[in-house]
């Protein structure tokens, strides 16, 4: 019984384990360094994975229509002097040069998957340019832009 009992809780310990490991996105030099994506909720990477592809496409493609669909509304974005907070995708669309700069831009781009920083309100590009949150109001997660900073 107690070598049951033992491998019950051995088996338990380790998918989990196994599991977090599958969670945190990192360098590969350095495994323990980047963003464990349980901080913010997540319960599979695949869905963050899709996202960071898909969200460095629509930016590099430097076309608004392509970014909507990655976008939260209302969208913030921090400005030097006030947050504003963009109510839905044809005001982003009209907005889109000025939300998203060459900094933002290159934030993005310039982004690797093994340097993101994360926590509790989301996933961080760049220095705080760009936020991320995990959305799982339905069954399956899913990641969008919540927040810019222009500042």
């Amino acid at each position: 019984m107690k070598k049951i009992v033992s491998f019950l809780v051995l088996s338990t310990l380790t998918t989990a384990a196994y599991a977090d490991s599958n969670l945190r996105i990192s360098n590969e030099s350095d495994a323990s360094s980047g963003c464990d994506l349980a901080v913010v909720g997540a319960q599979a990477r695949a869905p963050f994975d899709e996202f960071f592809s898909a969200f460095r496409a629509a930016v590099a493609s430097n076309k608004p229509a392509a970014i909507v669909p990655l976008i939260s509304f209302p969208l913030r974005i921090n400005g030097k002097r006030r947050a504003i907070f963009v109510q839905n995708a044809s005001a982003f669309s009209r907005q889109y040069h000025a939300i998203f700069t060459k900094k933002v831009r290159d934030a993005v781009l310039n982004q690797t998957a093994g340097t993101l920083f994360c926590n509790s309100q989301g996933v961080m590009y760049g220095d705080g340019e760009v936020w991320v949150t995990l959305n799982s109001a339905s069954d399956a997660e899913r990641y969008s832009v919540a927040a810019i900073n222009v500042k």
